[in-house]
């Protein structure tokens, strides 16, 4: 965890979060896969928490997100 603080002023789970995001963002735009789905196979226990944290990080719901990318 320090090495990744030092050299990418991020913490390791930063970094986690960060790429499991960036997952979600493609999952999103290229497939049809539900909500739920998504948030199964990324490992979250909860698709609401799935949202949560995925809000956080965009600050857009991902429907908000699948919604954007298909104008």
């Amino acid at each position: 965890n320090k090495l990744c603080k030092k050299e990418t002023g991020l913490t390791a789970g930063d970094i986690i979060r960060k790429h499991i995001i960036i997952e979600a963002q493609r999952l999103l735009y290229y497939t049809h896969l539900t909500i739920n789905e998504i948030a199964g196979q990324l490992g979250f226990e909860s698709a609401s928490y799935f949202v949560t944290t995925f809000k956080k990080h965009t600050l857009q719901t991902p429907e908000q997100f699948r919604k954007n990318q298909n104008l």
